[in-house]
C-alpha cells in the first residue's frame, strides 16, 4: 500500500461528503498498522483477512478496477477496467465473500498492539501439516499434556514415530503427562519402562478398545488442542499419510476446555471401571470359596443320610431322613452350579470331547430324568402324568462332545420344562433332533413343552445369570447351558410357542459327516 497523499485525502473527503461509503478488505500487519489506522479516519469500515492477495475495487456495482500489487510509493504499472455487468457482478461476489470471512479491523489492531493471540479453530486436511502441528504443540508444552490414543495400533504408530519417547523427555523437564490408551503386553511394557524412569510426572490408564471411535486427542497446557481422525488403523500401516484423516486444531479456550473435560470424564470412568473390576474379582473369589466350603460338608451329609435311609425301619424317621437327603442334594446341585459359573467367568470350564452318538446321549438323559421323576412322585405322593417323548431323525447322529456337560444341558432344559408344566393329563414334553436346513453340518436339538411359557420380561435376558422370576430355580442352569453349547461351537435360543401354550428351547451342535 502507498502513503496517503494530501490530494487523495481531499478526494476521499469530497466523496464522503457526497455520501459515498468506502469498505476495505486488507491484511493488517505490524508493518502497515499506522497506515490502516490513518485510513480509518475516512473509510466507512476496514476489515482484516489473513493472506488476502491482489488489489481491486468495485464501484456502485457498475464498474470494476484492478491493478497489480503496489509497492510503497511506486506509481501504477497496469490497470484493468470494466463496466461489463457480468464481470462487475462476479467481482462484487468475490469482494462480498472476502468481507464475510474477514474480521473487523479494530479486533486485529487490538491483537497487534496488545500482543493478543487470536482464537482459531482450524480443520487440517493434510496429514503432513497435521503431524508438523502436533509436534509443534508438544514442543510448546511447559506444564501438562493430555493424550488419548483410542486404539492400540495408534499407540504403536506413535512409538514408531518417537512420540512416546519424546513424552519421556517432556516428563524429565517437569511436564505432567496423562495418557489414555488400550493396552496389550507390549504397550504395558513400554509404559511401565517410561513410568519407571519418571514416576512422578507420567500417569497412564487403560481405556476400553470398544469405544467405537478412532481418534488421537491432544491437549497441551490447557491452551491448545488437536483431534485427529484415524483413517486406516491397521497394524501393518505405519504411514501417516494413510493412517491420518482430517485433524482439528484449536486454541479457543471454549473448545480446548471441552476436549479437556471429555478427557477428564474418561479418566474418571477408567478409575471407576478398575474399581468395579476389582470388586468383581473379589466377589468371584468369595463365591468360589463359599461354594467350595458349602460343598465340603454336603458330601458326608449325603453319605450318612443314605446309610440312615437304608437302615431305618420307622417310616416317619425314614421320611425325615429322606427330606434331609433331598435338600442336601439340592444344595449340592447349587454348589456345583455356582462353581461352574466361576469356572465360566475365569475361562477354566473344562470341555473333554469324545466321539458320541447324540441319540444315545439324549435317551440316557431321559432315562435318568424319568427315574428321578418317579422317585419324587413316591416321596411327594403325586402322579406326574406329563408325557416325555423323543423323536429322532431315525439315523445315527455322531458328534464330538463332552458327555457329562451335554447331559447336563439336556437335563437342565427338560427339568425346566417339567417345572413349568402342570402335572396333569394331556401335558407333554417332546424332544426332537433334525438336520439344520441352513447348514447340513449341524443338528438342531429342540425341547417343546405345553407349560406356562416364558415370561416376556425375562425372555431377552433368559440366558443371563440369575434370570428368573420364579422360586423354582436360581437362574444359573441356562447360563451354564449357553456356555457349554457355545464351547461346542453351537448356539442356543428359546421362544414361546405360536399357539400361546408352552415354549421351545433349541440348540445346535456340529455333527461329524461320514
Amino acid at each position: 500500500m502507498i502513503e496517503v497523499e494530501s490530494i487523495r485525502k481531499e478526494r476521499f473527503a469530497a466523496a464522503k461528503d457526497r455520501g459515498v461509503k468506502f469498505r476495505y478488505v486488507t491484511e493488517i500487519t505490524k508493518d502497515n498498522l499506522s497506515y490502516c489506522k490513518e485510513m480509518l479516519k475516512f473509510a466507512s469500515e476496514i476489515r482484516h483477512l489473513d493472506g488476502v492477495k491482489g488489489s481491486f475495487e468495485v464501484c456502485d456495482e457498475k464498474e470494476y478496477v484492478a491493478s497489480n500489487r503496489l509497492n510503497k510509493a511506486e506509481p501504477l504499472q497496469q490497470l484493468i477496467y470494466s463496466n461489463v455487468k457480468e464481470i462487475v457482478e462476479q467481482q462484487q461476489y468475490i469482494f462480498d465473500s472476502f468481507w464475510n470471512k474477514a474480521i473487523p479491523s479494530e479486533e486485529k489492531i487490538k491483537e497487534i498492539e496488545y500482543g493478543i493471540i487470536p482464537e482459531v479453530t482450524e480443520v487440517i486436511q493434510s496429514s503432513e501439516e497435521a503431524e508438523r502441528r502436533e509436534w509443534d504443540l508438544l514442543r510448546k508444552a511447559t506444564k501438562e499434556v493430555y493424550i488419548i490414543y483410542s486404539t492400540a495400533n495408534a499407540f504403536d504408530r506413535q512409538e514408531y514415530e518417537g512420540t512416546i519417547q519424546f513424552l519421556g523427555q517432556l516428563a524429565d523437564n517437569g511436564v505432567k503427562i496423562k495418557l489414555l490408551t488400550p493396552t496389550d503386553d507390549h504397550i504395558k511394557e513400554s509404559l511401565f519402562d517410561l513410568k519407571h524412569k519418571q514416576q512422578q510426572n507420567i500417569e497412564f490408564r487403560d481405556i476400553a478398545s470398544t469405544l467405537g471411535i478412532k481418534i488421537k486427542s491432544l491437549v497441551v497446557d490447557r491452551k491448545y488442542s488437536m483431534i485427529t481422525e484415524l483413517k486406516d488403523d491397521s497394524k501393518e500401516n505405519n504411514s501417516p499419510e494413510r493412517s491420518i484423516g482430517w485433524s482439528v486444531y484449536s486454541n479457543s479456550q471454549a473448545t480446548v476446555l471441552s476436549y479437556l473435560s471429555i478427557f477428564e470424564t474418561l479418566w474418571r470412568q477408567t478409575e471407576i471401571y478398575q474399581e468395579l473390576e476389582q470388586a468383581d474379582r473379589m466377589k468371584s473369589e468369595f463365591i468360589n470359596v463359599a461354594a467350595h466350603e458349602l460343598r465340603t460338608p454336603i458330601m458326608p451329609i449325603i453319605g450318612y443320610a443314605e446309610m440312615l435311609e437304608e437302615e431305618l425301619k420307622d417310616d416317619k424317621k425314614r421320611e425325615g431322613v429322606t427330606a434331609i437327603l433331598r435338600n442336601a442334594k439340592r444344595l449340592q446341585r447349587l454348589a456345583e452350579a455356582i462353581l461352574d459359573v466361576t469356572r465360566i467367568e475365569s475361562n477354566t470350564l473344562n470341555i473333554d470331547k469324545e466321539r458320541l452318538d447324540l441319540n444315545d446321549l439324549i435317551l440316557n438323559a431321559l432315562d435318568d430324568i424319568v427315574i428321578n421323576t418317579k422317585e419324587e412322585e413316591l416321596q411327594h405322593g403325586y402322579n406326574n402324568r406329563t408325557k416325555i417323548s423323543y423323536r429322532s431323525t431315525g439315523e445315527e447322529i455322531i458328534i464330538e462332545g463332552d458327555r457329562t456337560r451335554l447331559t447336563q444341558v439336556i437335563s437342565n432344559i427338560i427339568n425346566n420344562a417339567l417345572k413349568f408344566t402342570k402335572k396333569g393329563e394331556g401335558e407333554s414334553i417332546i424332544v426332537t433332533t433334525e438336520k439344520n436346513k441352513d447348514n447340513n453340518k449341524e443338528v438342531i436339538v429342540s425341547v417343546k413343552d405345553t407349560g406356562s411359557g416364558i415370561d416376556p420380561e425375562i425372555l431377552p435376558r433368559l440366558f443371563s445369570k440369575f434370570a428368573s422370576k420364579s422360586s423354582k430355580g436360581t437362574g444359573l442352569g441356562l447360563y451354564i447351558s449357553k456356555s457349554v453349547i457355545e464351547d461346542h461351537g453351537g448356539k442356543i435360543w428359546a421362544e414361546n410357542n405360536a399357539d400361546g401354550k408352552g415354549a421351545r428351547f433349541s440348540f445346535t451342535l456340529p455333527i461329524i459327516i461320514k
